[in-house]
């Protein structure tokens, strides 16, 4: 997203626009730090706790992001820049991400299902409540078919034994919330390969000081894909969702989460093999041998 001036209290004259998307700390403060939900942290919680199982990704386009610490480097040095060589005619335009590649390992959506699926493994969530999955469709006819049995179908059990045990259904609406946010402006942000100029930001680095270099150094390339977004994960769970994340906890989370495994393979294999009968029944009876 893109973060105007005059949001933050200062006139375009003297401040640069920035566009990211803002992950957790790489260092600065400390590695992992996030103070707030972000596009990724909010859609691998929903992942991990097994609520969310369809989505209309582009598994080969990029999501294009920065971590907080590198943000903020940059903020301040382009403010310094503009105070060292004085004012000029219009607003020049810092579009703070960090590429399409990081050591060799492209962050497309296809790569975040794959990896974020794996921290599910590492990090069960404390609120799951089924085996976490995550099917990438851009096709809207096979997309609406998969929502209905995996989203639909689910969410209409889940309320039917909340409703028989006394408590709110509300699996249906969230739901509906998130199939009109799946076809809306979720498609066209995880179906969009979105290309900035990095020009002016990757400059920044090169007018540092010797003496700044140690501190605001924007050099990224210390920094693995993979692991920006295993810090990212860490972050949510740690100081936004307060998950306890001892040894002894994930090893009972990790139970839990096997269960979860188990049931889903067996319903899955029940359900493949009632439709294979109901294709036999049907096929025997319309096509005799």
């Amino acid at each position: 997203y893109c973060v105007e001036p005059e949001r933050l209290g200062y006139s375009t004259q003297t401040t640069r626009d920035f566009c990211f998307t803002v992950t957790a700390t790489a260092e600065d403060p400390f590695p992992g730090w996030l103070d707030s939900h972000n596009a990724l942290s909010l859609l691998s919680d929903a992942i991990r706790q097994g609520i969310v199982r369809v989505s209309n990704a582009d598994k080969n386009k990029s999501l294009q992001f920065i971590t907080l610490d590198l943000s903020i480097k940059a903020f301040l040095i382009a403010t310094w820049n503009v105070h060292r060589k004085g004012m000029k005619s219009g607003v020049d335009v810092y579009c703070t991400n960090m590429g399409d590649d990081l050591d060799g390992i492209r962050l497309t959506w296809g790569n975040l299902a794959r990896y974020g699926l794996d921290i599910c493994e590492e990090y069960p969530s404390e609120r799951q409540m089924w085996y976490p999955l995550c099917v990438q469709v851009r096709n809207p006819i096979l997309l609406n078919i998969l929502f209905f049995f995996l989203q639909v179908v689910p969410a209409v059990l889940g309320d039917a034994v909340a409703f028989a045990t006394g408590r709110k259904p509300q699996f249906f609406n969230l739901t509906a919330k998130f199939y009109k946010a799946l076809t809306g402006s979720l498609r066209e942000f995880s179906g969009t390969n979105y290309h900035f100029s990095l020009v002016n930001y990757r400059n920044l680095d090169e007018i540092l000081l010797p003496e700044d270099r140690k501190t605001f150094s924007l050099d990224q390339s210390k920094y693995h894909g993979v692991e920006l977004l295993r810090l990212n994960a860490q972050g949510m769970m740690k100081y936004i969702l307060h998950e306890d994340l001892s040894p002894e906890k994930l090893k009972k989370r990790k139970k839990r989460h096997r269960k979860f495994m188990l049931a889903h393979k067996a319903i899955s294999v029940a359900v493949l093999a009632l439709s294979c009968y109901a294709a036999s029944s049907v096929t025997s009876r319309f096509l005799p041998i």
